[in-house]
């Protein structure tokens, strides 16, 4: 059952990565450490979705939307 959804998902996380990816690089990301910086932030955000949930709380959200951005700006010093 697990490998069926994670199967069907793989296609949406892939077009969020392309997406994001794209976003970064038009900020000025360069192109591998943009897709890298995409899929770091989506894994990470990922992560606090779940934990969120679990404990009832926005704190991993808010925690991961720090982090988040920590890691955006080191990819766009990375330039």
């Amino acid at each position: 059952m697990l490998s069926v959804r994670r199967a069907a998902g793989a296609p949406r996380r892939s077009r969020w990565t392309g997406r994001l990816a794209a976003c970064y690089a038009d900020g000025g990301v360069p192109g591998p450490a943009a897709r890298e910086t995409a899929s770091s932030v989506i894994a990470l955000l990922e992560g606090a979705f779940m934990l969120g949930r679990s404990a009832r709380s926005t704190a991993p959200v808010l925690a991961a939307g720090k982090a988040a951005a920590a890691i955006v700006r080191a990819a766009l010093d990375g330039r």
